[in-house]
């Protein structure tokens, strides 16, 4: 069936577009309508009032965002198919849509951000100069793409662009998980480049969206401290917990300082802390904890989490336990050992060798050197077990919102984009 069709039979039916795209196997679905696209620019924060230009909208992946973020935005694609679904998708009234080329079409005012999202070098190359034109004072174009870096910033100096910001988005620049200011010459790249100097203090960025839309938050490394931020209105209330699980967890260890948690502006922020990672030697102090250990009990807040696990008689439980007590998740800093994630505070009975078990498994530890810790194989077999449903508690049944791993990126023949035909 064309995708074409696809795409606007699914923003014409009105319904949720997310749901669409999770019952489809189509990578033009994925491509264009899943919000995952817009993790590009979700944690980028735009000035306010900011007038914006998307080129290259096609059906409006991005579109949403940057209206949500801007005073006014203007998308233009080549494709008018694509602009009509861009329009019925995007019903904002702060939205003005134009069919057509960047290098073709006469503008009557400028813009604080020309955004080129997937444009190939040729494509920056006809049009570079014309965005560059556009911008105000302090104005920017970002740019996100494939190609060899260096040619593209050749191109963004030869328009008076001579300020440029460099980012690796991983795994690229369409499924972005992660993004980080290190060096990247060849592949997925973020581009932002001014006539003045380009001012990002941002230099990490690691997006939690194959969950649950009430547990999908990004973590961005700013000289501010580390801030965790909702990625929808349903992980609000994830986020302000942050705070509490801080005061949980607070009197909850021996040997260990939560890091604090200020929450502003709807957003977690915590103080970066420099040391060192705990290592398996010193895992003992993670599970130091100041009230005595009990009977394992089967609770109902269990069940909701883990479903109808059978547990052997015998196992022991802390009454609130930090269930993602993994190594990266502690710091040894100034002869101090502090914890720097409480996202997964749970104050019912969970077996607390299941959460050693956990710490051993994403620590590299070998299914066979398991014994060596005094897990037999039943106990792996659990314990994996428990791993999984909670795995599916965060991100879905049958990990549902994983959508990563269900639409693979065509390679080497991927689907050209539009202006690439």
């Amino acid at each position: 069936m064309d995708s074409v069709k696809v795409l606007k039979d699914i923003i014409e039916s009105g319904k949720d577009i997310e749901d669409a795209v999770l019952e489809q196997s189509d990578w033009d679905v994925f491509y264009h309508l899943s919000d995952i696209r817009k993790n590009i620019l979700s944690w980028f924060v735009f000035k306010k009032d900011a007038i914006i230009l998307e080129t290259g909208a096609e059906c409006g992946a991005i579109t949403g965002l940057l209206c949500e973020r801007a005073k006014h935005v203007t998308a233009m694609d080549p494709s008018e198919e694509y602009c009509r679904i861009n329009a019925a998708r995007n019903k904002y009234d702060n939205l003005g849509i134009i069919t057509g080329r960047l290098k073709d079409t006469a503008f009557d005012g400028t813009y604080d951000y020309v955004t080129m999202i997937g444009a190939s070098e040729k494509d920056v190359k006809e049009g570079i100069g014309k965005a560059a034109s556009l911008l105000n004072s302090g104005g920017l174009v970002i740019i996100a793409g494939e190609g060899d870096v260096r040619s593209f910033a050749k191109l963004l100096n030869k328009a008076g662009l001579a300020s440029i910001k460099t980012f690796c988005p991983k795994p690229d620049y369409i499924t972005t998980l992660e993004i980080s200011s290190e060096a990247c010459d060849a592949g997925s790249f973020l581009m932002i480049a001014g006539k003045e100097a380009v001012e990002i203090d941002t230099s990490f960025v690691k997006f939690a969206c194959l969950r649950r839309p009430e547990y999908r938050l990004f973590t961005a490394l700013t000289p501010e401290g580390v801030i965790k931020s909702p990625m929808t209105e349903a992980a609000s209330d994830h986020i302000r917990k942050l705070a509490s699980n801080r005061a949980r967890v607070a009197d909850v260890y021996n040997r260990i300082t939560p890091v604090e948690c200020e929450i502003r502006d709807g957003s977690a922020v915590f103080p970066l802390i420099s040391g060192e990672t705990l290592t398996i030697e010193s895992m003992d102090a993670v599970f130091d904890y100041k009230e005595p250990l009990s009977d394992f009990v089967v609770t109902d807040s269990f069940k909701a989490v883990f479903g109808d696990m059978e547990i052997p008689a015998g196992e022991k439980a802390y009454p609130v336990i930090n269930v993602d007590s993994n190594l990266d998740n502690f710091m040894l800093s100034g002869g101090k050992i502090y914890c720097l994630d409480y996202e997964w505070i749970f104050d019912f009975p969970v077996p607390v060798r299941f959460v050693k078990y956990r710490l051993l498994f994403y620590a590299g530890i070998a299914p066979e050197k398991f014994a060596e810790y005094g897990f037999t194989d039943d106990d792996v077999r659990l314990f994996h077990s428990m791993e999984i449903a909670f795995q599916q508690y965060v991100s879905g049944e049958d990990f549902k919102y994983i959508v990563t791993s269900k639409f693979s990126r065509p390679e080497p023949q991927r689907k050209k984009h539009f202006w690439e035909r």
